[in-house]
């Protein structure tokens, strides 16, 4: 198959995805169709249309643009473009980042926010997810599968929606069995449980137990065979007759066994309570240092691995928010380490920006106070007019001098209070550590 086959293969096979509401597998098809071509404008006004529904706004007006730079003239892409780019939309796009990736706004705003999108542009699809996943947080499971349905209805090849739809319903039907008021208790017969009432029924039921009783006992272990005095004593004589023979003939192997009798008993007389700080290596110690590093080495090509599926479908959005997600359940490492990969790998700025941000606090949060630090004062560098930027050079001041590097914390601070002489990050504790003798 040539090129020009393979670019068209791939893209009717996208339209026909988009047609069934698969959205996630026809970016995947969209994707393979620009690498053989691209330079294909149908493929690249599909593909961005595919990043909007799926609310990579930046990405969706990065390949409307790239197509328009391709071909001017009857192309769809201004029309997607003007759509984006209006003043209202420009806005939303701005809340959709500062309401949704922000730990300070609180969840039923949020929740409030999601609908009024959701009201506006019912066509995409990340609004009713992420409505679902702070249902489920709350363990309003009916809610949640409300909004993951209709999720999966725009979406149906979004693996992370179906997982959590599964889990849902899981969870909900436990609580559906389990709930004893809703059983109508009165349907039963419970006369018929008597014991005794059915005797045919009784006596088979008993017949059949000790029958399966007998069996267990057969196929187990040997049980060893009690014998009346007289036999006893006749089979012992018997024993040591035939010991007796058997040492005459076979001197070696009664010493063989002496020394094996021997070496049990000794086995028997150990005492346990042994000294472990006797047992040392011999050599080449492997150090503590040494293991934690080769243990968090392994940690994070387990998280690289566990994540890359995430980068290959494009769903970084929903590795952002399972990210958050663990920083709210105090689960500080998993949530380092998911915005350890955004940060180094997702394509879109804000969630780079966003992520090293979030990967500095909950460094600080697993008191990793080194790296927290360098993560800091990247973002600092690198993100001055953004929404953290105060709150970075705040927090990092109050590392510095907890960690007694008083000069440097000083330095930070003071940044703050020319930075951002209002904030309310100029506070009492800005004040004090500025006021400390060095």
């Amino acid at each position: 198959m040539d090129k020009n086959n393979r670019t068209n293969f791939h893209y009717q096979k996208a339209l026909e995805l988009f047609k069934k509401n698969n959205v996630t597998e026809a970016v995947k098809e969209l994707k393979l169709c620009l690498k053989f071509n691209p330079k294909d404008v149908l493929a690249l006004n599909l593909l961005a249309l595919g990043y909007y529904l799926k609310c990579r706004f930046d990405k969706a007006e990065n390949y409307w643009r790239q197509s328009l730079a391709i071909k001017r003239k009857n192309n769809q892409a201004i029309d997607y473009l003007e759509l984006i780019t209006k003043k209202d939309f420009l806005e939303l796009r701005q809340e959709y980042k500062e309401i949704l990736f922000n730990d300070t706004v609180g969840k039923s705003e949020k929740i409030e926010f999601l609908k009024t999108i959701i009201n506006k542009h019912d066509e995409l699809i990340e609004p009713y997810l992420i409505l679902g996943l702070l249902y489920k947080e709350d363990q309003n499971y009916q809610e949640a599968l409300k909004y993951l349905y209709q999720a999966y209805d725009l979406d149906s090849g979004n693996k992370n929606i179906k997982d959590y739809i599964m889990e849902c319903e899981n969870i909900e039907n436990k609580y559906k069995f389990f709930s004893l008021d809703r059983f109508d208790l009165s349907r039963f017969n419970l006369e018929k449980f008597k014991f005794f009432k059915y005797k045919k029924e009784t006596t088979l039921i008993l017949t059949a137990l000790l029958a399966v009783f007998l069996i267990f006992y057969i196929n187990s272990e040997e049980q060893p065979v009690q014998l009346d005095n007289t036999v006893q004593q006749e089979e012992i004589k018997k024993q040591s007759a035939a010991a007796e023979n058997n040492k005459n003939q076979n001197p070696d192997q009664e010493s063989q066994q002496e020394s094996k009798n021997e070496g049990f008993n000794s086995l028997n007389n150990l005492d346990l309570k042994l000294d472990l700080m006797k047992f040392k290596a011999i050599e080449n110690p492997i150090s503590l240092d040494l293991i934690r590093t080769i243990k968090e080495n392994e940690a994070k090509k387990n998280s690289a691995e566990t994540y890359e599926e995430y980068f290959s479908e494009d769903r970084e959005q929903e590795l952002f928010n399972l990210g958050l997600q663990a920083l709210r359940n105090q689960r500080y490492q998993d949530a380092a380490a998911i915005f350890e990969q955004l940060y180094k790998f997702s394509e879109a700025e804000y969630l780079k920006r966003e992520s090293l941000y979030l990967l500095a606090r909950s460094s600080q949060l697993t008191q990793n106070y080194l790296a927290a630090e360098n993560y800091y004062q990247l973002y600092i560098d690198n993100y001055p007019e953004t929404n953290y930027y105060e709150e970075a050079l705040y927090n990092l001041g109050l590392l510095l001098d907890e960690q007694d590097k008083l000069k440097e914390a000083k330095e930070i601070l003071q940044q703050l209070r020319e930075d951002a002489p209002y904030s309310s990050y100029n506070n009492s504790k800005v004040y004090d550590i500025l006021n400390k003798e060095n």
